[in-house]
């Protein structure tokens, strides 16, 4: 059909374009991260997804669309991690997932990613996470488009989970700076935010770290705070710091000592 492109937006919210292919399937489901003070990046959900057979998929994360919003609504910056999963379904061991894709946080109405599940009779795990603490109730939607038939069932979420993954994302993602023999620090920027990962591989010893990004513009902190100060147990991993853009703001500097 054919019609003006400004009546197109006027009257179209959300537009999922796709090949026109028999064997390509569509499933979306709802869910809302609540307000949470700083560090409760959690929504009350993740998702189980189990493949039968090796699928190609895209996966969306869609906030509201600001059009009929109050002048102060703005994108909450969305992201989501895509996890392979071992054992039995519905029992999932955060210590044996495996991260095979994700979609790094940023503040867009829809932001896209793609998986390719390439292992038969699989489980998968869709981790949605933010970072940025809230004042309010967030809601989003996620939509999967599949080529094969795939089933998604939600489950209550569990926070080892999500943070297992992401330090593995994140390990994986940039080369570690080693500070002194057995501790590693990764720190990546990725879309809207930046990760401040430290690693503390020694057996006996623990080891203090402070962070100081205080003189960065237009990023907020996971924690409330720009300055931080952590010691970590003999092998152990900990995200001591995730910054994140200010909403509304278009750019940000960051200056990260340690």
């Amino acid at each position: 059909f054919w019609m003006q492109y400004s009546d197109f937006f006027m009257f179209f919210a959300t537009v999922d374009v796709c090949k026109e292919q028999a064997s390509w399937y569509s499933l979306t489901t709802s869910d809302c991260f609540g307000p949470g003070p700083p560090g409760l990046p959690y929504p009350s959900q993740m998702y189980e997804l189990r493949v039968s057979t090796s699928t190609w998929m895209f996966i969306s994360l869609i906030q509201p669309k600001k059009r009929g919003q109050s002048t102060e609504y703005e994108y909450r910056d969305l992201g989501l991690i895509a996890s392979r999963a071992s054992g039995r379904a519905g029992i999932v061991d955060a210590r044996r997932l495996q991260p095979v894709g994700n979609l790094w946080p940023t503040m867009v109405h829809i932001a896209h990613t793609e998986l390719l599940a390439t292992q038969e009779q699989a489980t998968y795990v869709l981790l949605p996470f933010s970072v940025a603490p809230r004042n309010a109730a967030m809601d989003y939607t996620l939509a999967i488009h599949s080529a094969n038939p795939v089933c998604i069932r939600p489950r209550p979420f569990q926070a080892p989970s999500l943070n297992f993954s992401l330090h593995m994302s994140v390990a994986t993602a940039v080369a570690a700076k080693e500070m002194f023999p057995g501790v590693w620090l990764h720190l990546h920027q990725a879309m809207d935010v930046i990760f401040v990962l430290l690693i503390n591989a020694d057996p006996e010893n623990s080891v203090s770290i402070e962070v100081d990004c205080s003189e960065s513009t237009n990023l907020m902190s996971s924690r409330g705070s720009l300055k931080t100060k952590d010691t970590l147990s003999p092998r152990t991993r900990q995200l001591v710091l995730m910054l994140i853009r200010k909403p509304g703001s278009l750019a940000y500097t960051c200056s990260c000592k340690h």
